[in-house]
C-alpha cells in the first residue's frame, strides 16, 4: 500500500480493466452525496472545477471531504488514484509537506480504520498519486472516504477535483511490497525508494506494520520477513 497522502484534491482511478470494479467517484459531474466541512460553501460543479475545493486547517476547524457511504462487500482491496492542485505552490511560504494529505477509510460511523499519509517532497501545482487500502479482513461491509491536510493553512491548501475508488486484489504475500507476488530484496528497495526520493512507482502495500506511515520500521519489517524472523 503506497505511503500516504493537501492542497487541491482530485482522484482519478484508472480504468475497470485494470482495477476491477468502480465503486465510487468525485469529479464535477458526480458529487452526489459527499459532504465537504466548510458549512458556508456550497459543493457545486463550479467549485470542484475551479479548483476551490480546499483541504486545510483553518484556526481549529478541520476542512474535508468526506465520501457518502459505499459498500466493499466481497472487495479485497480499494485502489484510490488521485489528481491533487495546489493552487499556491508558487509562493514562498507554501511548504509541501504541510500541504501533503491523508486518505483515510471511515466505517459508517466515522471511526478511523485505516490512515494513509502521502508525503510531498517537492513544489508542484497538479499532483497524480494512488493509494491502495486491503480490506478484506475488515469486519464491517459499508465505509466512507475522507480526504484531509491536516496540517495545512489556506497558503498550503489542496484543491480537491475529482476521486475515483475502485476495488483491486490485494497483496497476497506478506511482505510483497511492490504487488510481484514475492518478498525480495526488491521490495526493500522499493521502500528505500519512496523514502529518499518519494519515489512511489513500485509501492503497492509499503505500510506493512499498519500505522499509517511508511518508514524505516517498515523496511526492518520487510528485512525481518525475509530472514524469517
Amino acid at each position: 500500500m503506497k505511503k500516504t497522502i493537501t492542497l487541491a484534491l482530485a482522484m482519478i482511478l484508472c480504468c475497470a480493466v485494470a482495477h476491477g470494479d468502480e465503486l465510487l467517484q468525485f469529479s464535477q459531474t458526480s458529487f452526489d452525496g459527499w459532504t465537504y466541512t466548510r458549512d458556508d460553501v456550497e459543493l457545486n460543479k463550479d467549485l470542484i472545477s475551479h479548483n476551490r475545493v480546499y483541504l486545510y486547517k483553518d484556526v481549529d476547524e478541520d476542512y474535508t471531504l468526506v465520501s457518502p457511504v459505499f459498500s466493499i462487500d466481497g472487495v479485497d482491496g480499494l485502489q484510490v488514484d488521485v489528481v491533487a492542485y495546489s493552487t499556491l505552490w508558487n509562493d514562498p511560504a507554501y511548504n509541501a509537506t504541510k500541504g501533503s494529505p491523508t486518505v483515510e477509510l471511515l466505517d459508517a460511523e466515522g471511526n478511523v480504520l485505516q490512515s494513509v499519509f502521502y508525503k510531498f517532497a517537492t513544489k508542484e501545482l497538479e499532483r497524480n498519486f494512488s493509494v491502495t487500502f486491503a480490506v478484506n479482513s475488515l469486519s464491517v461491509t459499508d465505509v466512507r472516504l475522507r480526504l484531509a491536510c491536516w496540517d495545512a493553512n489556506m497558503t498550503c491548501a489542496l484543491s480537491a477535483r475529482r476521486v475515483f475508488i475502485n476495488s483491486v486484489d490485494a497483496p497476497a504475500v506478506e511482505g510483497d511490497v511492490n504487488g510481484d507476488g514475492e518478498c525480495t530484496g526488491s521490495d526493500v528497495t522499493a521502500l528505500y525508494n519512496f523514502i529518499l526520493y518519494n519515489d512511489n512507482s513500485n509501492i503497492v502495500n509499503g505500510d506493512l506494520n499498519n500505522d499509517g506511515d511508511i518508514t524505516g520500521s517498515d523496511v526492518t519489517a520487510v528485512y525481518n520477513i525475509i530472514l524469517g524472523l
